[in-house]
């Protein structure tokens, strides 16, 4: 018997030692800052997004001076905001920045069908230029959009605001070019072109935007009460239908004819608006502490998911209660179905501080988290150990709740995590900032200025499963396959009803949408706009591939 059980377990270690190598997570490179200038006074990334040739592009903030491979750009005054965009393999390609003599940040970013960006955040200087655009600040801080041409020009700019403080902390890129933004606004009143909004009279308000691909604003609405209310992160459908989430520390704040009570200091909360501007659902999650939502992202179901941390010892997204550890901040994930009934909440944390940055999710529907970790922590059997005050994490949590991958990297210092995106190959790519040095795997990145936080970028395999369920058998026909304008759909039978038809990306995220008659047997389906490669076209269960050229 002990013979037996000692030959187990060396084949048990042998298959170990065959399992291959992509299952696990691999840092494939990381790149910060190329020189060490002495007037670099700290810099980090906020946002990014990644196209589908595996290019990155980040924003975020710097001081002094920033030099990004062989590019440098000198701050105007305090905080200025910059883009970079990267190769694939992580090579710096482009450096622009734009700013005033006070403090202009970035903080989020998206990507239209033609490599633009669109940029959204605040500004604080007396004006700022974007190009030939110079925005003139209203009070002491404005809202600006600016979008950037693939070649690095600034071709559009608009501001928002007051005579007091607002800021866009989120934005998004519709089908059609428009851009829709959410964040916050101190003042009594806050005005979005011909739209002025009114604080519920509190300490900040949620306020939503939108402005045409033209560059009007063309609609603005606000939500709150009496306390501090911000929306952090925002996601629209091809519909139009936007979904913000974030926190509201008012005892009841209202969207629209929607009041949500909180149960503490702060509380999380998912909400929707109609594409004519109205609030249509508000849900709220947490308890007793401080709690709030910082990342969100749709499937093509329309159903959400969420993360961010929780400070309460018990937080409830519907009947599932999390429990804090005790005396710290721990991180969350949540999920949230189009009906607006929380399906799922998982907890992480131990007794230090633990802070949930990003989120996305990949095809499977798992959803990648990053953020920082103080001291160990358990993804479900997988333990991470923090190399010093505190660590970048990056994790899969699967459709069922269980953490089935996770993944550290930093130094001595405090490093942080402020951007997660997924390219179509699978790879995770991160931003952020770090202190004096970081190690993501076998690179090891040194700050320019040992006093001040520099930015990273840095991306990892293995974490974004390419397998996929069956596809079921296709009831519908393609044609023509590949195409470049439209393709026409054939059934072999009419319905009664119609039908909707959706088509998806390889990251399963849906780009199309499409009503289709009922008691039609054939439909044309256009694909225009679209960038070239491999589509999922869904009608009902069935599902077929459809190439874009």
């Amino acid at each position: 018997m002990r013979l037996f059980t000692l030959r187990r377990w060396a084949v048990l270690f042998l298959l170990l030692l065959a399992a291959p190598a992509w299952a696990q997570p691999t840092w494939q490179w990381a790149s910060g800052t190329s020189n060490a200038d002495a007037f670099t006074d700290g810099s980090g990334v906020n946002a990014s997004v990644v196209d589908g040739a595996g290019a990155t592009t980040v924003t975020g903030y710097f001081r002094g001076r920033l030099s990004l491979g062989s590019f440098t750009v000198t701050s105007a005054g305090g905080r200025d905001l910059f883009v970079a965009r990267l190769s694939p393999s992580g090579a710096w390609t482009q450096l622009v920045s734009a700013g005033g003599v006070n403090d202009d940040e970035a903080f989020s970013l998206a990507m239209d069908t033609g490599g633009n960006v669109t940029l959204a955040g605040g500004f604080s200087s007396p004006t700022i230029a974007f190009g030939t655009t110079t925005l003139t600040n209203a009070g002491s801080g404005d809202v600006f959009v600016a979008r950037l041409s693939p070649a690095g020009t600034w071709v559009q700019a608009a501001q928002a605001g007051s005579a007091t403080f607002e800021t866009a902390l989120a934005v998004a890129v519709d089908g059609s070019g428009a851009v829709v933004i959410a964040g916050r606004f101190n003042g009594a009143t806050a005005v979005f072109g011909s739209t002025t909004l009114t604080s519920a009279g509190g300490g900040a308000d949620v306020f939503v935007a939108r402005l045409s691909a033209a560059g009007t604003w063309t609609q603005a609405v606000q939500a709150g009460g009496s306390g501090v209310d911000v929306a952090n992160a925002i996601a629209v459908d091809n519909a139009g239908v936007i979904t913000i989430c974030g926190g509201f520390g008012s005892p009841a704040a209202a969207f629209g004819s929607i009041t949500l009570t909180s149960a503490g200091l702060m509380d999380s909360f998912v909400a929707c608006i109609s594409a004519a501007g109205t609030w249509t659902q508000a849900v709220r999650g947490g308890g007793s502490g401080t709690d709030y939502a910082k990342a969100l992202a749709l499937d093509a179901a329309g159903n959400a998911t969420i993360t961010g941390q929780y400070a309460s010892a018990n937080a409830d997204f519907g009947s599932t209660q999390l429990a804090s550890a005790a005396g710290s901040v721990d991180v969350y994930v949540a999920r949230l179905n189009a009906a607006g009934t929380w399906t799922q909440a998982i907890g992480l944390g131990n007794s230090g501080r633990e802070v949930a940055s990003a989120l996305a999710l990949d095809g499977a529907g798992n959803a990648i988290v990053s953020g920082q970790f103080e001291n160990t922590v358990s993804f479900g059997a997988i333990q991470l150990t923090s190399a010093g005050y505190g660590d970048v994490f990056v994790a899969r949590l699967a459709p069922n709740g269980t953490w089935t991958q996770a993944a550290r990297a930093g130094g001595i210092n405090e490093d942080f995590v402020g951007s997660l995106s997924i390219d179509q190959s699978g790879g995770v790519t991160v931003g952020g900032q770090f202190l004096r040095t970081a190690a993501f795997g076998p690179t090891t990145l040194t700050a320019v200025n040992a006093t001040y936080e520099t930015v990273f970028v840095a991306r990892l395999s293995g974490l974004v499963t390419a397998a996929r369920a069956a596809l079921p058998a296709e009831l519908f026909t393609l044609a023509p396959n590949p195409a470049t304008k439209e393709v026409r759909l054939a059934w072999p039978e009419a319905s009664a009803t119609p039908r909707p038809v959706q088509v998806l990306d390889a990251l399963g995220r849906e780009v199309r949408r499409q009503e289709l008659p009922a008691r039609a047997t054939t439909a044309a389906l256009g694909v225009e706009g679209l960038a070239p490669g491999l589509y999922l076209v869904r009608c009902g269960t069935a599902i077929s591939r459809l190439v874009v050229e």
